[in-house]
């Protein structure tokens, strides 16, 4: 009997033992995995990288599902739009906005928007004062003419304006450019020099271009005059168009133009070209005479195109337009102007005829009688997506200075 009871006594002392080693013994493994645990969490904050329940293997090779949110975070990164006005009192502002960035018209006096990626363009032209720009302004580019030179002072004071706008961070200026290329005056004004200007945009062939501070820019064309939008898709048609050519210009005395009268008059070309011209220039198109003139271009298989003051004219871009090849004097008529005439055209491969002399015209059109209908149409359809490329190789360069500056 006393056997029995210290044998009990001895058993239930065992079992005491054993449920106490138990107990600890899980205690230690909830301390461990606790450890193990946060470890793990701060691997996973010191290196960006999340580890799910399936990924801890005892190799720590991360699964798949790592790239999946490694892909949604970098996704779900912020990128800041920018901001940046413009402000336009030529028809040159109106080209550059419809015609290569394919923004839409505002209301009357007021503003168009366009989003190109994550950049804002506000845009508004017409009758503006330099007064009105806005002081709290960050980012401006001005579109203004400086070819005129009854408009020149109005386009300095738009300059001297930059000065005074006290949260002014970065100003561009697009301009039209003095015909003759007598464009020193705008030097002061470029941030080299000490002036308000990151960047000019600037048309003819001046000698101040120099590809980083001030970039060639296309005249375009003439907008102010109702010039319109093309429309590619009716221009590729598969039909011969009636003319061979067409020149319609003002005749001044002792110009080049009185020698291409006589040319097209020796070589009877008014049989095959569409021919009409002037004494006097006029600034205004009335909506007839810019009709017939945007349907004579439709309608021609070339454009003559003689120089003027400069060899660049709103004529060569709205021929190229209207699928016209432009026949074009390739001279230089100032001094002052680049020797590298029609830069912006010639290093985008424009494809276009290129003469020194009108003399030359008999042996552009021995060379156009060699030609079947089909080649002439194949010429025109791809004069046409030229046309389209070039505005969009000058688009992506002004987005991206813009871009480089803000």
């Amino acid at each position: 009997m006393f056997l029995k009871y210290i044998f009990r006594r001895h058993l239930k002392k065992r079992a005491a033992i054993l449920l106490i080693v138990c107990i600890v013994s899980a205690i230690f493994v909830i301390v461990c995995k606790s450890m193990v645990n946060e470890d793990l969490d701060s691997e996973s904050r010191n290196s960006g990288k999340i580890y799910a329940p399936e990924d801890m293997v005892s190799d720590h090779r991360p699964k798949a599902s790592d790239a999946r949110i490694e892909a949604s975070r970098n996704s779900s990164v912020y990128h800041p739009q920018k901001h940046l006005d413009i402000w336009s009192i030529v028809g040159l502002g109106d080209y550059t906005w419809e015609h290569i960035l394919g923004g839409g018209k505002g209301e009357e006096g007021g503003i168009a928007e366009l989003n190109v990626g994550d950049l804002i363009l506000k845009y508004q032209s017409g009758s503006l004062r330099w007064e009105d720009l806005p002081p709290d302004t960050t980012k401006l580019l001005l579109i203004l003419n400086g070819r005129a030179p009854e408009r020149l002072p109005e386009t300095k004071r738009w300059l001297d304006t930059l000065d005074s706008l006290p949260q002014l961070q970065s100003s561009l200026l697009m301009i039209i450019g003095d015909e003759e290329c007598n464009n020193n005056w705008l030097l002061p004004y470029l941030s080299s020099n000490g002036g308000p200007l990151k960047k000019v945009f600037i048309s003819y062939d001046t000698e101040i271009v120099d590809g980083r501070e001030v970039i060639q820019w296309p005249l375009g064309t003439a907008t102010y005059r109702g010039f319109p939008l093309e429309d590619a898709s009716v221009l590729t048609s598969d039909a011969s168009r009636p003319y061979r050519c067409n020149f319609m210009a003002t005749i001044y005395e002792g110009s080049s133009r009185e020698k291409l009268m006589e040319v097209i008059q020796e070589n009877n070309l008014n049989d095959y070209c569409y021919v009409k011209t002037r004494q006097l220039w006029e600034a205004e198109e009335t909506q007839t005479s810019m009709e017939e003139y945007v349907r004579v271009l439709q309608e021609s298989d070339l454009t003559l195109s003689p120089v003027g003051k400069n060899i660049e004219c709103y004529r060569i871009y709205e021929a190229a337009a209207m699928g016209s090849v432009p026949v074009i004097e390739d001279r230089r008529t100032s001094q002052t102007c680049s020797e590298r005439t029609l830069r912006v055209l010639k290093d985008r491969n424009a494809p276009f005829i290129f003469i020194k002399d009108w003399t030359e015209l008999r042996h552009v059109f021995q060379e156009e009688m060699k030609k079947s209908p089909e080649m002439i149409i194949e010429r025109r359809k791809n004069l046409i997506k030229w046309y389209q490329r070039f505005k969009r190789e000058i688009k992506e360069l002004l987005v991206s200075e813009i871009k480089q500056l803000l």
